[in-house]
């Protein structure tokens, strides 16, 4: 996890507009692809039918629900929210731009050569109208179909 957090750097600071070109760059950077990665094969693995990726202002988590409990898998760098979040929403083909509307998608995967495994994904803005001081503020849940 030290190896993601050490060479990702996210282009806003807590003052600054993210910028859509620096959203979709930091998305692609192979540490957030690996980590994002990570996230859903391991939720395939331990059997999880929810992934719930929680951004706060000053904490992120990532829960699985599994047997209807959540479970907290990993609490990813804060810094890492804006490219995960975008990251997940490229993966589903959704707008990468819009947080402050709900967004479904869907997003799909090859496991292995017969495995497939898809995701109906959802990506709400917060509850408390609350903005967070990063600029990124989505709340992913992505359920095995």
């Amino acid at each position: 996890m030290n190896e993601i957090q050490d060479e990702v750097e996210v282009g806003a600071s807590a003052e600054s507009e993210i910028n859509l070109t620096d959203l979709e760059r930091a998305a692609d950077d192979a540490p957030v692809v690996k980590l994002c990665n990570h996230l859903l094969l391991s939720a395939i693995q331990k059997g999880a039918s929810d992934i719930h990726v929680e951004p706060y202002e000053k904490s992120y988590r990532v829960r699985f629900r599994i047997d209807g409990v959540l479970h907290e898998e990993m609490s990813p760098p804060v810094k890492l929210k804006a490219a995960l979040s975008s990251r997940l929403k490229i993966m589903a083909h959704l707008d990468i731009a819009e947080r402050r509307l709900p967004q479904d998608g869907r997003i799909k995967l090859k496991v292995a050569k017969t495995r497939r495994w898809t995701s109906a994904s959802r990506f709400c803005p917060p509850c408390s109208g609350k903005r967070s001081s990063s600029g990124s503020s989505t709340r992913a849940i992505c359920s095995s179909t």
